[in-house]
């Protein structure tokens, strides 16, 4: 069962699994428009089916077709996300996404190691993007290559002679005890090391895919994601949180503070994506700036566990638009019945 959400011009779509046909035809008949109407589109494509039917249509409409392949890397068009980092609130939203999206929930103790791994990745960010001036070296293969010494003097010594940003985000880290230094780089290690695979590491340093381009340019990315295999769920998340960063940034910097072409962002396996940083706040200030959503998750116990407390239903409360096309989760199924019998239509 699937079910969509989005702001402005975008939807909620609960839907059964026995429909899910449906939805996709939904989803490919709203690209084509879209196509037509000459809008911007990122689009989350799990098994590569949109690319297969929808591709054609807008490349014969003039478009710059894109793909970001993380099932085949091998095929797939390249994103440095090293260019990612402008500044220092760019360096913490990074740490905080790949950290984050890979701990382990509920475990003992995380909080503690998750702000531990935080400070040393945000350090390491910094000192690589401002103060290594090797551009070769400016890129998470290299970053990796760092923590994967293991030796805490090797990494003190890094950051010698840093000053600034970077000194205080690498102090904030050096309190710790030497035990804990070694856990932290030993956990921030493994939870970086898919840098290790060749492919992983190459498409994530080509500048293929330049967010930018959205601004003006004719343009759709298809981003082609597992939805079984969950390890690198955290490119995922930083490809889409610095999506809307990016675009949104941009768009500040436009005279009337809008994107020169409307951007429409298809989240179909929400879940899938990882958790995106101030998504809510996000969600309502992007159709402002001529931005659209439509996101797509399995139920609403799906939506819950990803955005906890009260956050889940902010998101749904900032969906113009909702469409129900069928499910058969309890839950789900109560909250779409208490929604209806208190709305007045």
């Amino acid at each position: 069962m699937h079910q969509a959400l989005g702001k402005s011009t975008s939807y909620i779509i609960p839907n059964a699994l026995k429909i899910a046909n449906q939805e996709k035809e939904y989803v490919r008949k709203e690209l084509e428009t879209l196509a037509i109407q000459g809008k911007n589109v990122v689009c989350t494509d799990p098994k590569g089916e949109l690319f297969g039917v929808t591709s054609k249509i807008f490349e014969k409409e003039g478009y710059d077709v894109k793909v970001f392949n993380l099932v085949n890397p091998e095929h797939s068009d390249g994103i440095d996300i090293f260019r990612f980092i402008e500044k220092e609130i760019d360096a913490q939203v990074f740490a905080q996404v790949v950290v984050s999206t890979t701990q382990n929930a509920g475990k003992k103790g995380e909080e503690f190691w998750q702000n531990t791994q935080e400070n040393l990745l945000k350090a390491l960010l910094l000192h690589i993007k401002f103060e290594v001036e090797d551009e070769s070296k400016k890129n998470m293969r290299y970053l990796n290559s760092i923590l994967a010494s293991g030796d805490i003097k090797k990494i003190d010594e890094v950051f010698s002679h840093s000053k600034g940003i970077t000194k205080i985000a690498y102090n904030i880290y050096a309190q710790a005890s030497d035990t804990i230094k070694q856990s932290t780089i030993t956990g921030l290690a493994t939870k970086l090391q898919i840098f290790q695979l060749n492919e992983i590491a190459a498409i994530t340093e080509r500048n293929d895919i330049d967010f930018t381009d959205l601004n003006y340019k004719k343009m759709i990315i298809y981003c082609i994601m597992s939805d079984m295999d969950m390890t690198m769920s955290f490119l995922n998340s930083l490809f889409f949180s610095f999506l809307f960063i990016k675009t949104i940034r941009q768009a500040d910097r436009n005279e009337d503070k809008k994107l020169k072409r409307h951007l429409c962002i298809f989240l179909d396996e929400f879940a899938n994506i990882g958790q995106i940083p101030d998504f809510q706040q996000k969600l309502s200030t992007i159709r402002s700036r001529s931005i659209s959503a439509v996101i797509v998750c399995q139920h609403i116990a799906g939506l819950k566990a990803l955005y906890p407390d009260d956050v889940w239903q902010g998101l749904i409360g900032n969906c113009d638009i909702k469409v129900i096309m069928g499910t058969n989760d309890l839950l789900t199924a109560q909250y779409i019945s208490e929604t209806l019998r208190g709305c007045n239509c």
